[in-house]
């Protein structure tokens, strides 16, 4: 056995370099060698086979429904490997062949200077004679065999659940146990492992509605904590899977769309190839904090250049519990006027702004201004009057679908759309573009080109409303093969436009935040976090979105309306400062305390730009659950930290840790004109203690401590 350590200090691998076996591979750490010994890393017993790969033709050697024990991945043997620099990347490249089906499988390690995790893919190519038909391929599987982690018994999974208005519910439970891998003694059942595998799985092109392709298992004792997430817009899977009880405890197994979860099932004829969906993991110390922080380095690292998180920005958009689809130009003067007048960069007209119909839902796909909403000069004298009040006009776009009743729906061929058994894709009356298709793709950039050509669009709002299931199948061997194939396509297309529309900024949507994966937000310059329209709920999806990305691209939404009261319009406020303050609400309908307290808002986000982007995330209450009375968001940079915090019910004082190494002076910088609450700090232990206002009334603060 040769053991090989690859990456930093941060986070490390040791791998099995054999040519007789798989190539193994196992968590390396700071407290790997001294933990376990050098005895234990030669055992090949702590090792994991690298790359898995289920085929009909082999299956696995012992049966189970997990990504794991496959003959196809047995047969593999190692073939060399090299290392190499691209950049600030350091890359690993490893090559394995199998001589009994013809494989040639190379698996691409890569990692960044300061980032502190691993980024994989892995490409499969049929040098055989005979075709090999694929129903699962493993990005990467890892296994902590040299007890990186910690004691077993002492390690939480903490993963979450997302959905349509409800995102980012944050949850941790016992890796081990009744709920997690339960006890089992190998040596009682003829040495055979379990089959026990707990599972995240992303279905269709909403990559985060259900499960996340982000989780973390955290030693609740040391806070040593591995983190993963598979980078893909479209489907996928993460597998913990129960081993040994001792040695490797659990495996990690990291995956696009496979058959029994997707669909998808690849024929991979000779001289083919097959490219895997990216994904990373990730070790660090100090819990989730530590983290996320680690994660996020990772994710600035791998921006599209065209992504300024230098330049935030007030966006104002009309959607939100104020037009809701409705805009005319009746309605949006006042609102551009009022916008303008509160200090906005952008204003956004969401959804309906094409529709003569009333009905804005079906009518998507062409994208040309409505001439019955916009009579008098048209949408351009809307736009206009958005240019000379100083801001950027923008138009919300949902460019993947076409509805029903839009001419898009019989202009452009079959072949531009997803079919399955020969028929279009309809969900809610809408028909969903295939992005494979030529046709597709010229349609969507003539669109693109004209809307910033013809009227002058600096600011897209992209959103994605439904789903085609498994996927269409025309040209493919399964459905699963060619929604994959068609994310793919989409992620290309996408990541030219945004480099050749230069100096335009444009948000992802997906029905709020149902698309939030690390590889399609890294082209954009936001991300919406929700469609949650009330202000109590969305303070969890605020406090929560850094998790899942970036701080300063949590586009969060801020609406006051006229019935609130100044702390409510206050904590609205707080909700769209803990990110990428992103107005909306009837601003032309509000008194003048409640703009007073709005303009507060404003002046404080831009009297602090790069708070979100220079800064790393941390939860000094947890990580919030969805009906925590109290939730605290802190945004760490280098000179200062930023404390966010929500009062959502009948609290009591809130003791708080906020820095290891002490801190000069703590005060609150919004709003400074509501009175209420209590702040008493010890900077020396690096704590604070805060009294909200007393009641069950709703009430948000932000406090800002600057560092010795």
């Amino acid at each position: 056995m040769s053991v090989f350590t690859w990456g930093s200090d941060a986070c490390a691998l040791h791998l099995d370099f054999d040519e007789s076996r798989p190539v193994g591979v196992a968590l390396a750490g700071r407290s790997a060698w001294s933990a376990s010994g050098a005895s234990d890393a030669q055992d090949t017993d702590r090792f994991q086979l690298l790359i898995e790969i289920l085929a009909i033709e082999a299956g696995r050697s012992r049966n189970n429904t997990r990504m794991d024990q496959t003959v196809v991945g047995e047969s593999l043997r190692y073939a060399g490997h090299e290392v190499d620099t691209d950049g600030d990347w350091q890359v690993l490249t490893i090559r394995q062949t199998s001589s009994q089906f013809g494989l040639e499988v190379t698996t691409t390690l890569r990692q960044t200077d300061g980032a502190g995790g691993i980024r994989f893919v892995t490409e499969v190519v049929n040098s055989g004679a005979q075709r090999l038909t694929l129903t699962g391929i493993s990005t990467a599987v890892i296994a902590d065999g040299l007890g990186v982690l910690g004691d077993p018994d002492d390690l939480d999974l903490v993963s979450a659940r997302s959905t349509w208005s409800c995102e980012s519910r944050w949850g941790s439970r016992p890796l081990r146990g009744s709920q997690g891998i339960p006890p089992y003694s190998d040596h009682k059942h003829d040495d055979q492992t379990s089959r026990e595998v707990i599972r995240g799985v992303g279905h269709s092109s909403w990559s985060t509605d259900g499960d996340l392709p982000m989780a973390m298992i955290v030693n609740r004792v040391t806070g040593r904590t591995l983190a993963w997430e598979v980078e893909n817009n479209g489907p996928w899977s993460w597998e913990l899977i129960a081993q040994h009880d001792e040695g490797r405890t659990f495996s990690l197994a990291l995956l696009g769309p496979s058959d029994l979860q997707h669909s998808w099932c690849l024929t991979l004829e000779p001289g083919h190839r097959f490219r895997t969906v990216l994904a990373s993991v990730f070790t660090a110390d100090g819990g989730v904090d530590g983290a996320v922080g680690t994660i996020t380095r990772h994710r600035r690292a791998s921006q599209h250049p065209a992504v300024d998180p230098s330049q935030p920005g007030v966006i104002f958009n009309d959607y939100m519990n104020t037009l809701m689809g409705d805009p005319t130009t009746e309605k949006l003067l006042p609102l551009i006027d009022a916008a303008a007048d509160i200090g906005a960069d952008t204003f956004c007209i969401d959804a309906g702004w094409y529709d003569d119909g009333g009905n804005w839902w079906p009518s998507v796909g062409q994208w040309e201004p409505s001439t019955v909403r916009f009579p008098d000069g048209g949408l351009r004298r809307v736009l206009d009057r958005i240019r000379e009040r100083g801001m950027r006009p923008g138009l919300w776009i949902e460019p993947e679908v076409v509805g029903v009743n839009s001419p898009m729906a019989s202009t452009l061929p079959d072949e531009a759309f997803m079919m399955r058994n020969g028929a279009r894709i309809r969900e809610h009356d809408r028909y969903l573009l295939d992005l494979r298709s030529e046709a597709s793709r010229d349609h969507l950039d003539s669109v693109f080109d004209r809307l910033v050509g013809d009227l002058g669009a600096g600011y897209f709002k992209w959103d994605f409303n439904v789903t085609p299931g498994t996927g269409p199948d025309r040209d493919a061997d399964s459905p699963g093969v060619g929604l994959l194939d068609h994310c793919k396509a989409l992620d290309e297309w996408a990541y030219r436009l945004r480099s050749r529309l230069e100096g335009v900024c444009i948000e992802a949507c997906s029905s709020g935040a149902m698309r939030m994966d690390a590889h399609w937000v890294r082209l954009f310059d936001l991300q919406s976090t929700s469609d949650q329209q009330d202000l109590d709920r969305y303070a969890t999806i605020a406090a929560a979105a850094p998790v899942m990305l970036p701080p300063e691209k949590a586009g969060n939404w801020a609406y006051p309306e006229p019935w609130m009261s100044l702390e409510e319009t206050a904590f609205t406020m707080v909700n769209g400062l803990a990110g990428r303050l992103y107005l909306s609400g009837k601003l032309d309908e509000l008194g003048a305390e409640q703009l007073a307290v709005i303009a507060e808002g404003v002046e404080h986000y831009r009297a602090h730009p790069d708070v979100a982007a220079a800064s790393l995330p941390f939860w000094p209450a947890g990580l919030p659950a969805w009906d925590d009375p109290f939730v605290a968001l802190g945004l760490r940079g280098e000179d200062s930290t930023f404390l966010f915090l929500w009062k959502r019910g009948e609290v009591g004082a809130q003791h708080l840790t906020v820095s290891d190494s002490g801190f000069r002076s703590a005060e609150v910088v919004y709003p400074t004109t509501l009175d209420g609450w209590a702040v008493e700090t010890d900077g020396e232990a690096g704590t604070i203690t805060v009294d909200p206002t007393p009641g069950d009334g709703l009430s948000a603060r932000i406090i800002r401590i600057d560092h010795c």
